[in-house]
């Protein structure tokens, strides 16, 4: 296991950033389309959702605020693990909720 490292910020480096920038166009173009998204509700109202593709749409919608709010999760959880091994050096904690089983 010599040799092994663990990168817990993902935005280092130039690759980091290309990455960052990504992501933030990716949620401003979300955003975009859901405002429109919300605009084509209000004038068609419930005429809106007998089209089949809109629900597909606002699904789609769905899952990616889902998606963003794991994200924003597990980055405010790394946080806390970086906070809590630079506060206690020389300790040792497993932050995994299961621990793998080797038979031997």
């Amino acid at each position: 296991m010599a040799g092994r490292r663990l990168q817990l910020y993902r935005y280092a480096g130039s690759a980091g950033v290309i990455a960052l920038l990504s992501e933030i166009l990716c949620a401003l173009f979300i955003v975009i389309v859901t405002i429109l998204e919300f605009i084509r509700m209000y004038r068609r109202r419930l005429d809106y959702f007998r089209d089949v593709w809109n629900v597909f749409q606002w699904t789609a919608i769905i899952l990616f605020y889902i998606a963003v709010g794991v994200y924003v999760m597990r980055c405010l959880w790394t946080v806390t693990v970086i906070e809590d091994l630079m506060n206690n050096p020389g300790n040792t904690h497993s932050y995994c909720s299961c621990q793998p089983r080797f038979a031997g």
